[in-house]
């Protein structure tokens, strides 16, 4: 992936280069980040406050059911009853985790954790 154009340099008060901000993607591409952890406020709320873990995700990413819907091409009723299903098939999990721009595991994890 070429991320050059999408550097971004951050100068200190006298105008000298501090920081360099580069994409979250590139950063986890080179420095090897698990990319199937899920953060810890989302377990909190599958696991503390017994939320569905689709529901978790799309809150944290302060997303509604109606802009999920939408980007998978259901109804909003249709997504409503996706989202607080105990169980999804892989292909589900697929398209939600594409929709979200997380992986799958990180899904699937939080329903083998809330079962």
């Amino acid at each position: 992936m070429d991320t050059s154009n999408l550097l971004q340099i951050i100068d200190d008060h006298r105008g000298h280069p501090a920081f360099v901000v580069i994409p979250y993607a590139s950063y986890a591409v080179q420095f090897g980040v698990d990319r199937s952890l899920v953060p810890d406020v989302v377990s909190r709320r599958v696991l503390a406050d017994g939320i569905a873990p689709v529901r978790a995700w799309r809150e944290h990413f302060g997303h509604t059911q109606k802009v999920i819907a939408e980007r998978l091409g259901i109804s909003q009723q249709a997504y409503a009853q996706l989202e607080n299903s105990e169980t999804l098939r892989r292909s589900s999990i697929e398209k939600l985790a594409t929709v979200l721009g997380i992986v799958p595991d990180q899904i699937a994890s939080l329903f083998r954790l809330g079962a």
